[in-house]
């Protein structure tokens, strides 16, 4: 619901869609465009089901078979941009022998995200890996933006609801975690 209300008029570019929840958001929202991009056909082709089945217009969407991080670069190399774009991967940090590998990647798409937006544009960066805490995980989008050379600002942190709760003993138990950072 939250992306909805980013997206009156928005050109949005929506990462690692799967099914396609977010892009449904945006259309509901009122986007002009949507471009929804992940390397499942399967999800893909389900994304579109879902836009008929909520009966939206199809010739808003874009449904695009891609590696992400291919896709994204180019995009960058075009010079496309952007009013709002949704990177919500999937976990990059299975275990804390590939933490690192998996901060350089949230880096990497969040460089590339804020590359892509005009001034003014919205970035949702997400994360569902519990050993990249919301400190870190703001860090790398901090870095990012340098990295991307644009002025940029938290407008809200963004975590998981009630329904997944947290365990004491278990602080990896919070991995939902995301930003809604705009280039200012």
């Amino acid at each position: 619901i939250y992306a909805s209300t980013l997206s009156k008029n928005a050109r949005v570019l929506n990462c690692f869609s799967y099914t396609g929840g977010f892009g449904l958001w945006c259309l509901k929202g009122g986007a002009k465009r949507v471009e929804n991009v992940d390397v499942s056909r399967q999800a893909l082709d389900e994304a579109k089901q879902g836009v008929v089945f909520n009966h939206l217009d199809p010739g808003r969407c874009r449904f695009i078979k891609e590696d992400v991080f291919a896709f994204l670069r180019e995009q960058v190399e075009k010079g496309e941009k952007y009013d709002l774009v949704i990177l919500d991967p999937p976990k990059f940090a299975e275990s804390a022998a590939n933490l690192r590998r998996a901060c350089r990647g949230y880096q990497d798409i969040m460089r590339l995200g804020f590359s892509l937006l005009n001034k003014g544009g919205n970035l949702l960066a997400f994360s569902c890996s519990g050993l990249v805490g919301p400190e870190l995980f703001q860090k790398l989008a901090a870095d990012a933006a340098l990295d991307a050379g644009v002025d940029a600002v938290i407008r809200h942190t963004l975590r998981q609801d009630s329904d997944h709760v947290v365990s004491l003993p278990c602080p990896e138990s919070f991995y939902l975690k995301g930003l809604h950072c705009e280039v200012i």
